[in-house]
């Protein structure tokens, strides 16, 4: 059987704190709606506690719906990371650690037409 798994893809920028709690959780796919969730937080700042709860519930959600808690992955700068693993996020969803977005390389060749 070749079933297609539904993911959902966003990307948070800036800092993240409780100023910006609704706007991201109005991000979030709808629980049940998909199988995998990827947060890339790779050009977040800074991130508050009220973000990190709003991840966990978020997981409960999920999880409630059905879904694996464990396909919710947070790619998350080393900064963020220690975060996370300070809150225990960690262990109970899937957090990638990558360098911050300014340090990525771009390739700047153009497409071909």
């Amino acid at each position: 059987m070749n079933e297609q798994v539904r993911t959902a893809r966003l990307a948070l920028t800036g800092d993240l704190d409780l100023y910006r709690r609704d706007e991201v959780a109005a991000q979030l796919p709808p629980p049940g709606s998909v199988d995998r969730v990827l947060i890339d937080c790779r050009g977040v700042e800074t991130m508050d506690s009220s973000i990190l709860t709003l991840l966990m519930r978020y997981r409960r959600s999920f999880e409630d719906a059905g879904g694996n808690p464990l396909e919710i992955v947070v790619i998350v700068t080393p900064a963020v990371r220690r975060l996370f693993e300070v809150a225990g996020v960690t262990k109970v969803i899937t957090v990638v650690t990558a360098p911050p977005l300014d340090h990525v390389v771009k390739n700047d060749t153009p497409e071909p037409a």
